[in-house]
């Protein structure tokens, strides 16, 4: 799924962020490849107590991963305490640490959500990312109608795919082969 907007970020974390449970807690971040394509959502490994610095180191954990397939570029963090209630403060707080760390090695935060289980404060844009000017550096999806012929096609999505294919097939030539 590529991510086109904040509402698919909402789509793909709130079986997370909102229950029914009391006591529940978790957090999550969602990564994503640099063309905004889902990589996988993964749960950190964490203790409600723990402090910051404990979060921090998880979510650089999880966008080093060798459990990712594709390298993370972008990413979203997500957290769930329900015994918080509706802490703005909280939130704020959780902002301006994930803002300001530089732990993340180049990988960019696209935003925050903080819920109690009935609702959620977010800091992830709502709409479509092309709608914030300081977005526009991100990639664009494009939907190219059909039919494609299977060789030559000249349209955007199969020219950008078949010019990732060649540069792989470059990448893949001047590997040495290392014979046994």
């Amino acid at each position: 799924m590529i991510i086109e907007a904040g509402y698919d970020v909402l789509e793909i974390l709130s079986p997370k962020l909102f229950t029914m449970q009391t006591n529940a807690s978790g957090m999550w971040v969602l990564l994503l490849d640099a063309d905004l394509r889902n990589i996988r959502v993964a749960k950190l490994k964490l203790k409600p107590t723990d402090e910051w610095d404990a979060r921090i180191s998880a979510i650089a954990k999880a966008l080093r991963s060798k459990k990712n397939y594709r390298q993370a570029k972008y990413f979203v963090v997500a957290r769930l305490d329900t015994a918080l209630g509706e802490s703005e403060s909280e939130w704020q707080l959780q902002c301006r640490v994930l803002e300001s760390s530089r732990a993340f090695g180049g990988a960019e935060l696209l935003g925050s959500l903080l819920s109690w289980g009935a609702d959620a404060l977010s800091s992830v844009p709502r709409f479509s990312f092309r709608d914030y000017p300081s977005l526009e550096h991100l990639p664009r999806p494009a939907i190219c109608r059909g039919p494609h012929s299977f060789m030559d096609c000249p349209c955007l999505a199969c020219t950008e795919y078949e010019d990732r294919l060649k540069a792989a097939r470059v990448r893949t030539a001047t590997v040495p082969v290392l014979k046994g």
